[in-house]
């Protein structure tokens, strides 16, 4: 949930969630075939450290 009166955290989170959707699921949903969501899940930990720690980011 996203405070109250603050739209710019919606719209952080808005963005967050396309980015994952885009760069992740789309193209992991079609390489893989998950039998267990601790599949899933680990991968998605793994993208995501490499989504903070690697990837460039705009500097906002």
């Amino acid at each position: 949930k996203t405070k109250a009166r603050f739209p710019q955290t919606n719209e952080i989170y808005e963005r967050f969630q396309r980015t994952i959707s885009n760069e992740f699921y789309q193209v992991a949903l079609r390489k893989k075939i998950y039998s267990t969501l601790e599949e899933l899940q680990q991968d998605v930990d793994n993208w995501l450290k490499e989504y903070n720690e690697n990837r460039p980011h705009s500097g906002k």
